[in-house]
């Protein structure tokens, strides 16, 4: 090759790494900018131009950045795009260096159904099945989005593929109990939570997720004593008595849940899902001789922080401690700040949160009665 044809090569090389640092410290206008440049007219003509060991060595070149950008990717190391729109921007650009890599389509997809848009997600999942047909991931995730679309029958094919292709992969067995349960297939869901506990007996929430299966398909009594032998079967289990506690809050035994969820604190004090339930029937219970605004408001800035602030329902909670506090003002910023996070959000109870939020400007704490809102 001659001098000036091989410097085309390097210089495809040389463009990979940059756009690989562009990404790596978080600057998606300049990913923008070489992305263009890897793909634009120009470029081609340049690539038509070079002789076949030349123009080889250039799409050698740009499949390595593509394969580190992949593993950049599947390693999290990519935590510096905050948002969901620098996530999307980024599985664009990779998607538009190697456009062959199924797993680009998989991430994107995922981020999708993280932001509601599931037939876009579904899309994506479809040429990623295209081009990893036997990828039992591809599948896990197609049923998700189908799941989260209440389809809940093409849920079930989606997770039975996973399931054939991979038939020791415990999570396709409990995702495929779940949407048993909801299709009120109760021995299938069992069954099926039995096969993932085989598989990884270790596996946390297992039991909560068997409670859930009975909530589904059986009745309160049933369920809450399921979720008292949760207890008593995995008693090191913090999930447990986070169902347990749930449950009997939805049965009115205020008091109890009170015992069961510092007892979950007390096996892990950093589950912060705890923290937000035990804070919200703190600070929301009907029963006076229940409520302590003071430990609600600390629990509930503790799951606001294990959250990074970024959860609505945890966001609900503080507003409503600082409710019970009778600090009305920050109830209301707070509550407005659980609004807008909901906002992009699918299936969220938004005029239930704009009433509580009208509640707090008019100076009036909230309170949840027996059956009310347990997540």
């Amino acid at each position: 090759m001659n001098g000036s044809k091989m410097g085309v090569a390097r210089w495809m090389a040389t463009l990979g790494v940059l756009f690989l640092l562009a990404l790596s410290v978080g600057r998606p206008d300049e990913i923008e900018e070489m992305l263009d440049a890897l793909t634009s007219d120009e470029t081609q003509e340049m690539l038509d131009a070079l002789t076949p060991e030349a123009e080889a060595e250039a799409h050698r070149a740009i499949e390595r950045a593509a394969n580190e950008l992949k593993q950049l990717l599947e390693q999290s190391l990519l935590g510096v795009f905050s948002t969901r729109d620098q996530e999307l921007a980024t599985c664009n650009a990779i998607i538009g260096l190697a456009p062959e890599l199924a797993a680009a389509y998989r991430d994107r997809a995922d981020a999708y159904i993280r932001d509601g848009k599931y037939d876009e997600a579904l899309a994506d999942l479809s040429k990623a099945i295209a081009l990893r047909p036997r990828d039992a991931g591809n599948y896990l995730l197609q049923g998700s989005a189908y799941e989260a679309m209440n389809e809940y029958e093409a849920a079930l094919d989606s997770y039975t593929t996973a399931i054939n292709i991979a038939q020791g992969l415990a999570g396709a067995y409990r995702a495929r109990a779940q949407v048993r349960a909801l299709l009120k297939d109760r021995d299938g869901a069992l069954e099926d939570l039995a096969r993932a506990r085989q598989l990884a007996p270790n596996a946390p929430g297992l039991e909560r997720e068997r409670v859930m299966i009975i909530a589904e398909t059986g009745d309160d009594a049933e369920k809450l004593e399921a979720a008292r032998q949760a207890v008593v079967d995995a008693p090191h289990e913090a999930t447990n008595y986070l169902t347990l506690g749930d449950c009997l809050v939805e049965a009115g035994e205020y008091s109890e849940a009170v015992d069961i969820y510092r007892k979950g604190l007390e096996r892990d004090p950093k589950d912060w899902f705890i923290c937000d339930q035990f804070a919200r029937l703190l600070a929301t219970c009907e029963k006076q001789d229940v409520r302590d605004g003071d430990t609600a408001l600390q629990l509930a800035k503790e799951a606001s922080e294990a959250t990074k602030f970024q959860y609505p329902f945890v966001i609900e909670t503080l507003a409503a401690a600082y409710a019970e506090c009778g600090e009305f003002a920050k109830a209301v910023k707070w509550q407005r700040q659980a609004v807008r996070l909901a906002d992009d959000l699918p299936r969220v109870p938004q005029q239930a949160m704009q009433q509580t939020l009208e509640l707090y400007k008019q100076g009036k704490p909230l309170r949840l009665r027996r059956g009310g809102r347990v997540r």
